[in-house]
């Protein structure tokens, strides 16, 4: 995909998405949550991208990523496994005091 394409489905552009890649496998490699990769890691998080960006079905997913249903949400539950444990290592909420001023 070109990057303009890339950016209006993914909604990041190109580098923004392979940092993030970089990170939720290094991440999931730490835990020794990656076992045998048989679908390229970046490919599986396009799919699980691509669930959230477009909340598509499973089955369009598969058929628009040439797969199976069962494949994209495989994927798709172990990303957002990842990006949650990852959350508090990358979101910090406001404290009282910051969030009035917000308000």
């Amino acid at each position: 995909m070109q990057d303009p394409q890339f950016k209006v489905h993914i909604r990041m552009c190109r580098g923004t998405f392979d940092r993030l890649v970089t990170a939720i496998y290094n991440h999931m490699n730490q835990r020794r949550e990656i076992h045998r990769i048989r679908t390229p890691f970046e490919l599986c998080v396009i799919m699980a991208f691509w669930i959230i960006r477009n909340m598509d079905t499973f089955k369009n997913a598969a058929l628009l990523f040439h797969t199976s249903p069962g494949v994209v949400c495989f994927h798709y539950l172990y990303i957002i496994r990842a990006l949650r444990q990852m959350g508090l290592t990358y979101i910090r909420w406001p404290t009282a005091e910051k969030l009035f001023p917000i308000i």
